[in-house]
Parts: structure tokens; C-alpha cells; sequence
């Protein structure tokens, strides 16, 4: 009896469900609808009008962009091309490591990334460099974290690579400094400073309000709030944020100098910034920046940009080198990678001069001013993230002039070049210079 009731109790209710679900619900007064991504069937995510996703068609593999082969060496960094759909067993040695190609399906690809990178698979926040496309796949470099085993040769060297080794080996010796009986102490002094988040690519330190004590400048956080930070100093190891500065643009992460552009008593900034330029800002010593423009480049990649006065005119002028090939600036690639933009008219405007032209195989992070050579004008020396390239040290030849310094047994070139400093090591006349290579 009591089943018969509850099955009663169970039609009941679906019979009300039924008719609930036949009665029209009010009509809800009409929105309009929020604007949406751009959809396509055919993708799993969407793309947006800031990252719309490459317009390919056709089934043979094609570059982001059109590029000459000189073009596509450069932004491959390496001589053996990897043509069409290449094996993904294959290890290529490019920038000074070990790569290979994968191979993806479009329809799971976002292009919300850096320009020439892109995330294969949407869901997963791992970005990788194209290397090609075409209406379906999608292939893109891949870092060996180990080297490859068995690839290849046991070494990477041809005979007469092996030789010029042999006969370097005698320019290399063991430096065993004096003893000295000085003692030097560290005590860390960080109060008010940030514990956390990607502050790069380099700071800078002056004194921004005029109060005698060394402030520091940092560039804007990666991925942060696209604001500079300046942190006063007290004299005494203590910091504080600036909060009375007036920034007159926000800029991307890179690097910093400060220097009195316009000889007017107070420091102003230059930015290094990625992917962009080189941002000037001249200061009123009161937090109040103002910002030039005129004859500064806006296609430059650059993370490193120095203040020195070049030209001996006393005014500081900025010596900018360039991060690397960036398939997104294709034009800026025919211009030099390391470029000195001399001070015109008191800090507002600049004037542009290659160093080291396009062709160069010079670019990177690090960039040092200094006297190498005894004269008047500065002698250069950079970094360079093309391996096998020694195109670092750039030689004053008089004035605005310079020339690459390249004899091997001085400066080897089956290297890759990164961080760099100069000082007075072995003379009082001269810098030395000090490299980090590999």
C-alpha cells in the first residue's frame, strides 16, 4: 500500500513539473548583449581584436610575415634552415642551444601572447616561438631543457674550430689575486623595498628630489601596473615610495638611466623599454616628469640603453642596443642593432647614428661605456645572443666613429656573449674589459 502511494506521490509531481514547464514565464524586458570575442567555429578560443589570430589559408606552411632570407637567418639563429614541416626528432643549435620543432593543431591555439609567440594549447599557460603555419598546423620552437644524446658528431666542432681552440688555449691563464688583509662588509639595508614580483631588466640610482641622498628608480614591473617606481632614499638604508611623481605615459618593463638631460639641476630619465623604444622623461626635481618624443624610435626593441656623453658637446646623449630580431618589427630591422641618439637642443631632441649596422650580429641585454683605447671619445662593448658572433667591442675611430674589434685570438668567436663591465685593472690610463661568455 505504502509503494502504490508513493508512486502516486511521483506521478503527481511530474504531471505539475509537466504543467510548470507549459506555463510561458514572464517576458524579461529585452538588453542589449555585451559585446563578445570574436568566435569561430572551427577554433576552441577565441580570438580579440588586441590578439586576432593570423589569417592563413592553404595547406603549405608559411612565416608570420613576409622576410627576406637574410631576414629569416637572423630570427632563426641558425644556418641549417629547418624547411617545411621539419622532424620533430631533429635538434637545431640556435642562440646557443638546443632546440626542436613541434608540431600542434590549430584549432586549439590563443595568440594572447608577445607578438611571434603563441600559446598551442589554449588551457595551458605555456608559450612557445612560431617558427611556421598554415591553415590547420601550427609549428613552433621547443628548448631542449638536456642536451639531445647521440645527436650528431661527439662534437659540434669542425678540425678547424678544434684547431683555433688549441691555439687559444696558450692566451688563457690562471689569475690568482693578492691577499689582502681589507675586510669588506655587506649589511643589507632593504626596508621599504618590494619582496616579490619581476622587477628587470636593470635600475638606476641617483637623487631625484634633491635632498643629497641616492634614491633608486625602477623600470616598470613585468606584467605589473606599467608604472615606474621611484624609492627615496633616507641616507640611512631605509626606502619609501614616491607617491607624489606624475608620470606623464605608462611604458612596458626594460631598463633605466638617469642623468641631467637638459642641464637644468635636476635628473631626468631615459627607459630602455621592450619590444618598443627609448621613453624620455625630464624631471622638475619635484616628481613632475615631462615627456619627449622627437627623433626617438618607436620600433627598437631595447632592454639596455646607457647615458654618456659622446660627443663631447657636455651634454648626455644615449647609446641604445638592440634585444634581438623581432619578426614584429620587421622595418626597424633595417636599421642598426646598436645606435648612439646624440642630445639635441637641450634634451628635446635627439638625433639617430648606427653604430654597429643591420647586418650586425650584435644584440642582447648588456652594454658597457668605456675607455679602451686612451682617447677622447668612448669605446662600446655589448652583448650578442647570436652564437659564433664576437661582433661585442666597438672601437672609437675618431670622433662619432667607430669599428668593430674582431681578431679572434683577442675576442673568440665560437661564443655567446652576455654580461659585461670595464674598470682599471691592469693600468690607470685604460679600461679592461670583463666578459661573461660561453
Amino acid at each position: 500500500m505504502t509503494s502504490k502511494r508513493l508512486l502516486l506521490a511521483m506521478v503527481a509531481a511530474l504531471g505539475a513539473a509537466t504543467l510548470a514547464a507549459q506555463t510561458p514565464a514572464p517576458q524579461a524586458q529585452a538588453t542589449k548583449p555585451a559585446p563578445r570575442p570574436v568566435e569561430d567555429p572551427n577554433y576552441a578560443w577565441p580570438e580579440t581584436p588586441e590578439h586576432p589570430r593570423p589569417k592563413i589559408t592553404g595547406s603549405e606552411p608559411q612565416y608570420l610575415r613576409p622576410e627576406t632570407p637574410e631576414q629569416r637567418q637572423m630570427r632563426l639563429g641558425t644556418s641549417d634552415d629547418p624547411g617545411p614541416n621539419p622532424d620533430p626528432n631533429k635538434h637545431f643549435w640556435r642562440f646557443g642551444k638546443s632546440y626542436h620543432i613541434e608540431k600542434f593543431d590549430r584549432r586549439w591555439e590563443a595568440w594572447d601572447v608577445d607578438p611571434g609567440w603563441v600559446r598551442p594549447i589554449a588551457l595551458v599557460a605555456v608559450q612557445r616561438e612560431v617558427y611556421q603555419l598554415n591553415d590547420k598546423w601550427l609549428w613552433v620552437w621547443t628548448f631542449d631543457p638536456t642536451e639531445p644524446e647521440h645527436v650528431g658528431p661527439e662534437t659540434q666542432y669542425s678540425t678547424e674550430a678544434l684547431i683555433y681552440l688549441r691555439e687559444m688555449r696558450s692566451e688563457f691563464s690562471d689569475l690568482t689575486p693578492k691577499a689582502n688583509t681589507k675586510t669588506i662588509r655587506f649589511e643589507e639595508s632593504s626596508e621599504g623595498l618590494p619582496t616579490s614580483g619581476s622587477w628587470r631588466n636593470s635600475l638606476a640610482v641617483a637623487d631625484m628630489n634633491g635632498d643629497g641622498c641616492p634614491d633608486i628608480i625602477a623600470p616598470p614591473e613585468r606584467k605589473g601596473m606599467q608604472m615606474p617606481v621611484i624609492f627615496l632614499g633616507d641616507c640611512k638604508g631605509h626606502w619609501k615610495v614616491w607617491m607624489d611623481v606624475k608620470w606623464p605615459r605608462s611604458i612596458d618593463y626594460g631598463n633605466v638611466v638617469a642623468a641631467d638631460f637638459n642641464k637644468d639641476g635636476h635628473m631626468d630619465l631615459a627607459f630602455g623599454v621592450h619590444l618598443l623604444g627609448i621613453f624620455v622623461m625630464l624631471g622638475d626635481g619635484k616628481g613632475g616628469f615631462t615627456e619627449v618624443t622627437q627623433g626617438l624610435p618607436r620600433d627598437f626593441a631595447t632592454r639596455r640603453i646607457a647615458a654618456v656623453d659622446v660627443d663631447g658637446d657636455q651634454y648626455p646623449d644615449i647609446v641604445a642596443l638592440s634585444e634581438g630580431p623581432v619578426a614584429a618589427n620587421a622595418a626597424a630591422e633595417r636599421k642598426g642593432r646598436l645606435r648612439i641618439y646624440y642630445n639635441r637642443k637641450k634634451g628635446t631632441l635627439w638625433e639617430e647614428a648606427d653604430v654597429a649596422g643591420p647586418q650586425a650580429h650584435t644584440a642582447g641585454d648588456w652594454l658597457t661605456v668605456a675607455n679602451l683605447t686612451g682617447d677622447r671619445h668612448p669605446d662600446l662593448i655589448a652583448a650578442t645572443i647570436y652564437q659564433n658572433s664576437n661582433e661585442i667591442v666597438f672601437l672609437s675611430d675618431g670622433p662619432k666613429k667607430w669599428k668593430a674589434f674582431t681578431d679572434p685570438r683577442v675576442v673568440p668567436y665560437l661564443s655567446s656573449y652576455t654580461a659585461n663591465a670595464a674598470g682599471k685593472f691592469s693600468s690607470k690610463k685604460v679600461d679592461d674589459a670583463v666578459v661573461s661568455y660561453v
